[in-house]
């Protein structure tokens, strides 16, 4: 039996993020063309503005980006937890 060559081929892929406001059931979503930490923390960043008051919950997958070595942005949003 020989092994047969795989070609991974990339098709249109596209970054997907977005949150739950469990109170309202309100869904905010944005969609990047690229999945760059950039982008990530840009979806963060509208996140925390637009509820600055409240304490927010972040569930996350294991997605490169949202594994910094440090991260000084995390620690300055008291109000933000990730799991």
């Amino acid at each position: 039996m020989t092994a047969q060559p795989y070609d991974y081929k990339r098709h249109v892929t596209a970054m997907l993020f977005a949150s739950l406001d469990r109170s309202s059931g309100e869904v905010v979503c944005r969609h990047y063309k690229r999945c760059r930490r950039i982008d990530f923390l840009n979806f963060m960043n509208n996140l925390v503005a637009a509820y600055p008051e409240r304490v927010i919950h972040v569930i996350l997958d294991n997605l490169s980006t949202h594994k910094p070595w440090r991260d000084m942005w995390l620690k300055r949003h008291k109000n933000l937890y990730l799991h």
